[in-house]
């Protein structure tokens, strides 16, 4: 919008913000909406509790882990244990260095936990770790 100034017959410029905000309310509304469908997925697991710990320093990283119902997950992903390994034996013969996080559920059998392991090592990944959390 523009005034005219009676005096001067001039007409002085006028930003009108009223849409401006309009548009940026409406926006936000959009935003907070969106924001509240958007769930990042978490599997439900009890780690077990440590004291000491280290991070992973990782170059190509992939977390497996194993819920109460010895169900398997790779990056997030259900999926049984020989399509993680054949994955990640895939990703390996790439060239690449893997590493592997391990979360398991407190309650599950140790020997899932060896047999994970184990089938790491068969298809040659030895950087792996177990997650733990903090006493």
């Amino acid at each position: 919008m523009a005034n005219i100034n009676n005096n001067n017959n001039e007409i002085t410029p006028q930003i009108n913000m009223v849409p401006l905000i309009d548009i940026l309310l409406v926006l936000l509304i959009i935003f907070m909406l969106t924001a509240t469908v958007v769930k990042e997925r978490r599997i439900p697991i009890s780690l077990p509790k440590a004291s000491t710990g280290d991070s992973i320093n990782e170059s190509k990283g992939f977390a497996i882990t194993i819920d109460k119902d010895n169900n398997y997950f790779l990056n997030g992903d259900r999926s049984n244990f020989k399509e993680i390994m054949n994955k990640l034996s895939f990703e390996k013969k790439s060239g690449q260095n893997i590493v592997v996080a391990i979360s398991a559920d407190k309650n599950i059998k140790y020997s899932e936990i060896v047999e994970t392991i184990n089938g790491l090592r068969e298809i040659e990944i030895n950087d792996y770790a177990l997650n733990v959390e903090m006493k």
